[in-house]
């Protein structure tokens, strides 16, 4: 964690025009996902892309934010039906991780996720054997560092979608309360990701309206929405909520 802590220019070894890229760049990458989506081309999220190629190559949070915009490029393809660069464009994002050394709990998270992204477009066993990655990185991230909720909500994301009989659902309520009780941030700074506490939410308000357990699907909404009152999934939940639970 400590690597992405020390978030001085001076120490990362590059200037405070290229170090101001990284101020609210979570945010600067969704938005320029939104932007390609609604022009209904990559140009805006590659653009930026580029951008953040120009930084380090060595430098951990450099690494992290290449990837984090590479993931959401693949999703961008997904949705306008080019699988085939939805799936160079992940596996892109993946490589960029896992050849960075040192890794450390965030960027185990992101990488656990990307994977478990990724399993769309595997087959047969590599399905099984992608998500015992996601597993094995998501607890590394937590061996890590325990209070990420990150590496919770992709712990319980893949057991949500584990198949029973090979021990999936067994865990998941438990990972995503552990998820939604830890802070955004270890060290709030705007460099570092916050992602993944929405994300949290809907999937457990998800499985307790599965399960019909409508007094929890409520509670938990309700939280949800306090937080995230703009929050597509969440509010998709509510309307159903209040239709099925009388």
């Amino acid at each position: 964690m400590l690597s992405l802590i020390m978030l001085c220019p001076s120490i990362y070894g590059f200037g405070q025009t290229k170090g101001l890229l990284l101020n609210g760049i979570q945010d600067s990458i969704y938005n320029a996902f939104m932007l390609s989506f609604s022009h209904g081309n990559p140009s805006r999220i590659e653009s930026l892309m580029d951008e953040l190629n120009t930084l380090p190559q060595k430098n951990t949070l450099a690494t992290y934010w290449k990837a984090y915009a590479g993931y959401y490029l693949s999703i961008h393809h997904l949705k306008f039906g080019n699988k085939k660069e939805a799936r160079k464009a992940i596996q892109q994002a993946i490589n960029t991780i896992e050849q960075a050394r040192n890794k450390d709990s965030e960027l185990y998270a992101l990488l656990a996720m990307m994977q478990s992204f990724s399993i769309q477009f595997a087959s047969g066993m590599s399905s099984a054997s992608i998500s015992k990655l996601v597993k094995d990185n998501a607890m590394k991230s937590i061996a890590a560092d325990s209070t990420n909720l990150r590496a919770w909500y992709v712990l319980g994301q893949n057991d949500y979608y584990t198949p029973q009989m090979y021990g999936g659902g067994k865990k998941v309520e438990t990972y995503l309360k552990k998820a939604i009780s830890m802070p955004d941030q270890s060290m709030q700074h705007p460099h570092m990701p916050t992602w993944g506490r929405s994300n949290a939410y809907a999937l457990l308000v998800g499985i307790y309206i599965e399960r019909n357990m409508c007094q929890q699907a409520k509670e938990t909404v309700d939280k949800g929405l306090q937080l995230f009152p703009d929050d597509y999934t969440l509010n998709q939940h509510a309307a159903t909520i209040e239709e099925q639970c009388q």
